[in-house]
């Protein structure tokens, strides 16, 4: 998973979603979760109630010069990254890896058209939209129940 974009982006308090809103997704037994988040953000994992279920490499991944080369690898292993509208959307998208995106009506990139579940850009990526500004609980519960359709029906 990954929850956060950068705080320089103008646009980035309608699109991170505070880590908190995937508890839910922990409750689910058989899951793993891997960090994804590097940076701004990775702070929130200290207070997060399930970070005994979150995989964290974040201090030993992406040291080098080139940004995202660990990252690459990591995601190249998973069967699914949930994540907002974040480079590392587009990463995994980009790879082909199952992605499921979760926007806010708000800031809203333009691949991701206004009232579509996928994108023609990325084949294995699915949209989750947030149906009310800075309500991210809802749209938390659909992927909960979509992540329990993916792995166990």
């Amino acid at each position: 998973i990954n929850w956060q974009g950068s705080k320089n982006y103008k646009m980035d308090r309608h699109r991170s979603i505070p880590l908190n809103y995937f508890e839910s997704l922990f409750n689910i037994s058989g899951l793993e979760f891997i960090n994804l988040q590097k940076g701004f953000g990775e702070e929130q994992i200290k207070n997060f109630k399930y970070k005994d279920k979150l995989y964290n490499f974040s201090s030993i991944v992406d040291t080098s010069q080139n940004s995202f080369e660990d990252t690459l690898e990591i995601i190249r292993n998973l069967d699914l990254v949930i994540t907002p509208d974040t480079a590392i959307a587009h990463l995994s998208s980009s790879l082909g890896i199952k992605t499921w995106i979760i926007i806010s009506p708000y800031g809203l990139d333009w691949r991701w058209f206004l009232n579509k579940e996928e994108t023609p850009w990325y084949k294995n990526t699915r949209l989750f939209r947030q149906k009310k500004e800075s309500n991210w609980s809802l749209v938390m519960d659909q992927v909960k129940e979509e992540l329990i359709k993916e792995f166990y029906m």
